[in-house]
């Protein structure tokens, strides 16, 4: 009875695993998703990604996520004319925030 009740207790403490806020992962979305962007060797000191917003949807391994970012050349030069605009960016981002897909 008492490794039974030692058993329970256990999984009930185990189970209860806080769920992230939404707004939370807003946040941890629009970071991976800012690190990936700024992260590329071929364009990182070059072209800056700034990510505006993001809106998502949960899969059960991933989140879909589309995202608003505003994209700026850091120099610009005689030959390179400033650029500033703002798009869309879709990618695919697991739940561990590290593996980001932009396939679709």
């Amino acid at each position: 009875m008492k490794k039974l009740f030692t058993f329970c207790l256990c999984l009930a403490l185990f189970s209860c695993v806080p769920k992230k806020n939404p707004s939370d992962i807003d946040g941890y979305l629009k970071s991976a998703m800012s690190d990936f962007l700024n992260s590329n060797a071929r364009v990182k000191g070059k072209i800056n990604y700034e990510v505006k917003s993001v809106t998502h949807f949960e899969e059960t391994s991933y989140y879909v996520c589309e995202f608003k970012v505003r994209m700026t050349n850091a120099i610009s030069s005689n030959d390179t004319p400033k650029v500033d605009t703002i798009g869309i960016m879709k990618a695919k981002i697991d739940k561990n925030f590290k593996v980001i897909g932009r396939d679709f």
